[in-house]
């Protein structure tokens, strides 16, 4: 059940995983991110966009979260505007310019003011974090 089954934007979320090369485990290589999950719907963020296939600096917007509506389980960014081809773009809480703690990845916008929007990050996406990490 979700997005693989009825495309669910509720359940609009992936993992990857990459195996270690000579040099080692990329995290450790490059530097990685955890994620934060169940803080609420009233947060801080920056959103690091990437525009699609087009090389180049992300684009860093901060805004504020809030719960899209009491029936969408998902959560919009306020002050921020999608740009085109960021899909998959992550959100992060306590960003330091190099680092921060993954909340959210745009899977879209508001058809009425082009917020980015993301799943909540909840218990599901924990299990599904740490099943992935298990795995590589």
């Amino acid at each position: 059940m979700g997005w693989s089954d009825y495309g669910d934007p509720d359940y609009d979320l992936a993992f990857v995983t990459l195996r270690p090369n000579s040099h080692g485990k990329i995290g450790e290589l490059v530097g990685q991110n955890g994620i934060v999950v169940n803080s609420g719907y009233l947060n801080d963020r920056t959103l690091l966009q990437l525009r699609g296939a087009v090389p180049g600096t992300p684009e860093r917007c901060d805004g504020q979260t809030e719960a899209i509506s009491l029936f969408d389980l998902r959560v919009q960014l306020d002050g921020c505007t999608v740009i085109n081809g960021s899909s998959g773009s992550p959100w992060f809480a306590n960003y330091d310019g190099h680092l921060g703690q993954i909340n959210g990845v745009t899977a879209g916008a508001r058809s009425d003011n082009d917020a980015p929007v993301t799943i909540y990050f909840d218990d599901m996406v924990w299990d599904l974090w740490t099943g992935f990490k298990g795995a590589s």
